[in-house]
């Protein structure tokens, strides 16, 4: 089986504990995708699921801390993992 989210590679679910390592990992990327090696991502929560279960919508924060650290500049983003 394997985690899949819209605009990025796979991950094999073997190196994962359910989803929450898979949002983590699709949050991650894309926040260094977006902000560089310094970006980071924060799970807010977890949207909504697929009565299946195959389907997880999740609410993350993307950005990086501002040069002063006194604070965070990004935004949120839905990402959406499936299992298959």
């Amino acid at each position: 089986m394997k985690y899949h989210c819209s605009g990025f590679k796979s991950i094999d679910e073997a190196n994962l504990s359910e989803y929450e390592g898979a949002i983590d990992v699709f949050a991650r990327r894309l926040a260094r995708r977006e902000y560089g090696k310094r970006g980071e991502a924060v799970i807010v929560r977890e949207n909504a699921r697929s009565q299946d279960g195959r389907l997880v919508e999740y609410d993350v924060f993307i950005g990086t801390k501002d040069r002063c650290n006194r604070g965070w500049v990004g935004r949120n983003v839905f990402l959406s993992v499936t299992k298959s």
